[in-house]
């Protein structure tokens, strides 16, 4: 599930994840490096927490938002002109 999330403290958040069985993975794709700082230095406790909950795997990772990948980028670009219903194969979010 890919969701743009803009959040007055983090700024332009993009949050690429998903569910598998027993395991979590989630990219948080932040735009200023101070932000990224932070939101990775508080990986390790969610981290913590998601096992706690049950999940066996879990995978969490900060990334630049220049680093989306090209195919999400197009669809990143499409949610934020408001045009998700012409991406019928994803599930998206804006909050």
């Amino acid at each position: 599930m890919l969701m743009h999330v803009p959040l007055s403290e983090l700024g332009e958040t993009w949050i690429d994840a998903g569910l598998a069985g027993d395991s979590f993975r989630a990219a948080i794709y932040l735009d200023r490096a101070a932000v990224r700082e932070r939101v990775s230095a508080a990986l390790p406790e969610l981290h913590s927490e998601l096992q706690t909950e049950g999940f066996g795997e879990v995978f969490l990772d900060v990334r630049a938002v220049a680093d989306l990948p090209p195919r999400t980028r197009v669809q990143s670009s499409a949610m934020m002109s408001g045009r998700p219903a012409a991406l019928a194969s994803l599930l998206d979010v804006r909050v």
